[in-house]
């Protein structure tokens, strides 16, 4: 029985030994729920060795959130993400530019996943002697937020998230829909410091 979300498209053909042929199915993913769905689609043959052909499916609903959109956006082919290019390309902590940022840090910083564009989303300068960590931001993280943090040493690092100020935050960043914000540490004589930016999904 196929299940209501699923609409194939009615064919009938001949496909040579060796040979493919391209069938289309049509997934209606409002009913459902965020989780995972394993199906199996039966088709009909009349080689009397198989009569009928079982071809397992893996459905996977993800949150229709910003994040999600702009994955789609960025990875689907026909409105659908392929399971087999999770981990290395839609997944995320992907990273499938090599930039050195994931998915998910592209998307919290308006960077592309195609464009080695890292440098231009995170930077570190120097005010007043005082060291300062620029990173860029959407206006609106539908579907995912960010956290920064600080360490004085990276031998031993105890990574902190207070003791930080903003010292600027520019409403004009570029691309459009992006902000800069720059940052320093509210303790006065520290002469280095080490920050990092991390991403996770959710508010």
């Amino acid at each position: 029985m196929v299940p209501d979300f699923l609409r194939p498209a009615i064919s009938a053909g001949s496909v040579v030994a060796g040979g493919s042929h391209e069938l289309l199915l049509a997934i209606d993913t409002r009913p459902l729920a965020p989780g995972s769905y394993p199906l199996a689609l039966s088709i009909s043959s009349n080689d009397p060795a198989h009569p009928v052909v079982d071809v397992p499916l893996l459905l996977k609903i993800v949150p229709g959130d910003g994040y999600a959109r702009w994955a789609a956006g960025h990875f689907a082919r026909h409105g659908l993400l392929a399971n087999a290019e999770e981990n290395l390309r839609w997944s995320d902590a992907a990273d499938p530019d090599g930039d050195g940022m994931s998915n998910l840090l592209e998307f919290i910083t308006g960077g592309s996943p195609a464009i080695l564009d890292a440098s231009e989303a995170v930077a570190m300068r120097s005010g007043d002697g005082d060291p300062i960590f620029e990173f860029r931001v959407r206006d609106e993280l539908d579907g995912a937020s960010y956290r920064l943090e600080w360490t004085r040493d990276l031998a031993a690092p105890a990574w902190r998230s207070d003791g930080v100020i903003t010292v600027d935050d520019t409403t004009t960043g570029q691309p459009e829909g992006t902000r800069r914000m720059r940052v320093k540490l509210t303790e006065p004589g520290i002469p280095s410091a080490f920050f990092r930016l991390s991403g996770r999904r959710g508010p």
